[in-house]
């Protein structure tokens, strides 16, 4: 996935969509886009957090969603 696809992603992302945001955290982790640190310091989650969603096993709140991904989309167009 190129850094625009993954932007258009995030951006088209429903904050109601668990498999969705999954996908959006493992393509920016396994894309190298951020690494895991970065990740957590701009949404202020650990990395056992982290990992569970890489994995699926959990994921914020709905209503945070779309905060968090804003955030993701400033700090990708940031480093582009």
């Amino acid at each position: 996935m190129t850094h625009n696809e993954l932007i258009l992603k995030i951006q088209g992302a429903s904050k109601d969509d668990d498999k969705a945001f999954q996908e959006i955290i493992a393509a920016v982790l396994d894309g190298g886009f951020l690494t895991e640190n970065d990740l957590c310091r701009e949404v202020g989650a650990s990395k056992p957090t982290i990992r569970r969603w890489k994995k699926g096993k959990s994921s914020p709140h709905p209503p945070l969603r779309p905060h968090f991904f804003r955030r993701l989309v400033e700090k990708l167009q940031s480093n582009e």
